[in-house]
């Protein structure tokens, strides 16, 4: 009964929970640190005084919905080691330049007054030079008239109006209208846009945009969503985009003023600002880098994107400008006044107001001031270069503890979470060595208390799991579990003195993998003879070296390196090598971010495997069918299969075609003697030389294979124009597709493929 009760309590949290039945009891199997405390079940039938079982739960402040949020908070961005001391010194450079223009917006003082002195009155009725659209979309009848890039602007097209507040409005929402080749702005320009708007209940899609769908939705835009404006900049949607929405909707038939800034020298959190009638808004991110392209070769569009995404519901426009320059929050509050702050100038100097004089000094800033305007292109320069070495690196989700609270859970009565029951804290079995004071009682705490020596299960359990990687099966067999329903140890002597060694050697793993690797039990010869086969079929007295198949990552990894494809980077996000079409999008729901399967080009294709994009629902075909695990369910040790679909992976997929075609040139190059060549590959592949009889062998397949692709070019042409990379075109195709089959044959023997 109390045995029920343990396991409904552990299943709902996927834990395991397991018996022992050695010297010190019951031991929780797996512990994993994304979980914090908690819950507790009294078990005195069990013997042992166990009566508070501590299970770990969730203590963080990571929501329980993410949104499908790939970089949902609590997380860090991880930088390549590369990069890490360039950005390092990026972010101090920045610090400077900030510091820098801080200053000077507090001490141009003086030559902003020599600047203002110097500007005629007739300056006011000179057009905005940073005004590169106007559309006044109060024309009573007739085509739309404004000014584009600094030159008249007439749009003939028919358009649908209603009332505004200066005359006749533009209909958004019954028409689209592609305005032309203007504001195809650069990442690393500033520039700003504002408009007067009207709607009616919640309209929802794009009021204007200068955005490509059919580009991973590359560009920008002004957003409705449910009635709150919001913007997207975007150079691939999702993983390179910012994203912000207003917290507030737009008042339902009245009229409203909305700006937009974006600052291109600032980091990718920070660049968009929203103002409603004059007034930052208040805004929820979503997504938050932009990456470091945004221009995009489609018009500006009024009423949807380019590709769809056409705006649902009332809504009107008037008054739409367009700057490549930062507005100030006085610009924007002087266009929502319907006062253009050029027209300041000509207010006379002793009657302006203290609110004009600061809107010029403003402008000046932001548009004339050449020392500021020096500063912010280094200032933008630099933040452009850091920006594109965090394309490199990647947001990573990461642990955090829930500030201000105490640890705790409730017992889920008969495992069901909709049925709470007892609400307990923090604590570990009483059967089990208790935590010290010093111990916090948070994830930190758990971690010191499994790498405690008194605690000596976590070691057990880490260098089993090392051994099994290593000699194919582990001390205990079943390296997933060693509770009463796994297996017994084989060497129980052998798992006690490795488990304090690790321990005494400061749970240092390469200590341990080193040590296993250098015995003489790993490096005895893997010849069996029939007694011994007889005695131990399944080598589990260690009586030879260990023999198995190698995993799917190190198997394609191989032939990578073999044929000097491997590109050795270190870190950086998951890339998308080569896989069949169409898996993704068989199981992909639309509004998902990794709804199609984009294959990656140049080195991103030669990365090592443990980098490879993993889509839980669509894993990688070819990672699938050699016994690489789903990840929908956790898994410490992976089936080994046999299936003729293997061979079919290890002889066809692109990857280790173009890995033999690649390690055949290489060898080619290096000689043309037959046997040095056949000997060349044997020692990559297998680690020796061939013998007599198996150079007959090869040479044999070697003839044939040549007298077939000499009569049939094309079919030699098919072969060595497998993959992305190319090989050196002064090899004859029917030569070079030989060597490809000769390293194909070899590298599909048992041999090789074997550990």
């Amino acid at each position: 009964r109390d045995l029920r009760k343990l396991a409904m309590l552990a299943l709902p949290l996927g834990i395991r929970i397991a018996y022992e039945g050695l010297s010190w009891g019951r031991h929780i199997n797996e512990f994993t640190t994304a979980w914090d405390v908690v819950a507790r079940a009294d078990c005195p039938n069990l013997g042992v005084g166990l009566d508070s079982f501590h299970i770990l739960a969730a203590k963080t402040p990571m929501s329980a919905l993410d949104g499908n949020n790939g970089q949902h908070p609590p997380n860090i961005f991880a930088t390549t080691f590369a990069d890490r001391s360039r950005i390092e010194q990026l972010d101090k450079e920045l610090a400077d330049y900030e510091k820098n223009v801080a200053e000077r917006a507090k001490n141009a003082r003086p030559d902003f007054e020599k600047w203002l002195a110097s500007q005629p009155a007739a300056a006011a009725d000179a057009p905005d030079p940073s005004l590169v659209m106007q559309l006044p979309l109060n024309e009573a009848e007739g085509p739309i008239r404004g000014s584009l890039l600094g030159k008249p602007y007439e749009n003939p097209a028919a358009v649908q109006r209603r009332d505004g507040p200066g005359g006749k409005a533009l209909l958004v929402n019954t028409q689209v209208i592609s305005v032309g080749d203007v504001a195809n702005f650069k990442r690393s320009d500033s520039f700003s846009y504002a408009t007067f708007i009207y709607v009616e209940g919640a309209p929802a899609g794009a009021v204007f945009a200068r955005m490509n769908e059919k580009e991973n939705y590359r560009g920008w835009d002004l957003w409705l969503e449910a009635g709150k404006p919001a913007v997207h900049v975007i150079d691939s949607w999702q993983d390179k985009a910012t994203k912000i929405v207003a917290n507030d909707a737009l008042t339902p038939g009245q009229w409203h003023h909305v700006a937009v800034t974006f600052d291109g020298g600032k980091p990718s959190d920070q660049v968009l600002t929203i103002y409603v009638d004059g007034k930052p808004a208040a805004t929820t991110p979503t997504v938050k880098a932009v990456g470091d392209n945004i221009q995009t070769s489609v018009p500006f569009t009024i009423g949807a994107r380019s590709g769809g995404t056409n705006i649902q519901g009332v809504t009107a426009l008037q008054d739409l400008r367009i700057y490549n320059k930062l507005l100030s929050a006085a610009d924007v509050a002087a266009l929502a006044s319907r006062t253009p702050i050029t027209n300041l100038l000509a207010v006379p100097a002793d009657k302006r107001t203290l609110e004009q004089t600061e809107a010029l000094y403003q402008t000046y800033l932001n548009g004339f001031d050449p020392v500021l305007k020096s500063a912010k292109e280094k200032q933008t320069a630099a933040l452009a270069e850091k920006e594109k070495l965090k394309g490199n690196g990647a947001v990573t989700l990461i642990m955090e503890e829930k500030p201000n609270s105490e640890p705790f859970a409730h017992m889920l009565v008969r495992g069901s979470y909709m049925d709470k029951g007892e609400k307990v804290g923090v604590g570990v079995p009483k059967a089990l060595p208790q935590m010290t004071d010093s111990m916090p009682k948070n994830r930190l705490g758990l971690g010191q208390w499994l790498a405690s020596k008194t605690n000596p299960l976590p070691a057990r359990v880490t260098v089993n799991r090392l051994w099994g990687y290593i000699f194919g099966t582990g001390i205990v067999e079943t390296v997933e579990d060693f509770g009463v329903m796994g297996a017994r140890p084989s060497h129980p002597k052998l798992l006690d003195w490795l488990a304090v060694e690790f321990m005494d050697s400061g749970w240092d793993y390469r200590h341990m993998a080193k040590l296993m690797v250098t015995s003489a039990t790993y490096r005895q010869s893997a010849v069996a003879s029939p007694d011994k086969m007889e005695r131990d079929p399944l080598n589990r007295l260690l009586a030879r070296a260990p023999r198995f198949r190698l995993e799917a990552e190190p198997l394609r990894d191989s032939i990578l390196l073999q044929s000097k494809l491997l590109v050795n980077k270190v870190g950086g996000p998951s890339v998308k090598p080569y896989q069949p079409e169409g898996i993704w999008e068989a199981v992909a729901m639309n509004e998902s971010n990794t709804k199609n399967y984009v294959q990656d080009k140049g080195e991103n294709l030669y990365r090592r495997s443990m980098y490879t994009i993993w889509k839980r629902t669509a894993p990688n075909p070819s990672m699938e069918i050699l016994n690489a695990p789903s990840r929908e369910v956790f898994c410490v040790r992976r089936e080994r299969t046999n299936t003729p679909l293997q061979a079919f992976v290890t002889l066809n997929d692109p990857q280790f075609v173009e890995g033999f075609r690649q390690l055949a040139a290489n060898t080619i190059s290096s000689g043309s003697d037959a046997n040095a060549r056949f000997n060349s590959i044997s020692q990559l592949l297998l680690g020796r030389a061939l013998s007599a009889d198996e150079i007959k062998t090869f040479e044999a397949l070697r003839q044939d294979a040549e007298a077939f692709y000499l009569k049939n070019e094309a079919e030699a042409v098919k072969v060595i124009s497998v993959g992305e990379s190319r090989s050196d075109p002064k090899i004859a195709p029917a030569e070079l597709a030989t060597w490809t089959l000769v390293v194909s044959s070899m590298f599909n023997l048992d041999e090789a493929l074997t550990k």
